[in-house]
C-alpha cells in the first residue's frame, strides 16, 4: 500500500463578526485584486506573512496573545 501525503493543510478559524465588518470596510476602502471576501483577505495576509511581503511593525508584538475578540 502506498503511503499517503499530505497535499493541502486545512486551516479554519473564526472572528467575531465586529472583525469582520472591519475587514468588509477594509476591502471597500482599499480594494485588492482577487480579494472579495473576508476569508480571502485573510488567506492574502496570511500568504503574504509567509513570502516575507508583511511583518510586524513592532516586533514585540509577536509575543502577545492573540486576542480573539
Amino acid at each position: 500500500m502506498v503511503e499517503k501525503t499530505l497535499k493541502e493543510h486545512i486551516v479554519s478559524f473564526r472572528i467575531p463578526k465586529a472583525q469582520a465588518d472591519i475587514v468588509e470596510r477594509m476591502l471597500q476602502e482599499q480594494p485588492i485584486s482577487g480579494v472579495k471576501s473576508v476569508s480571502q483577505w485573510f488567506r492574502k495576509v496570511g500568504c503574504d506573512c509567509i513570502a516575507g511581503r508583511v511583518s510586524y511593525k513592532n516586533p514585540s508584538d509577536m509575543l502577545a496573545v492573540l486576542d480573539a475578540g
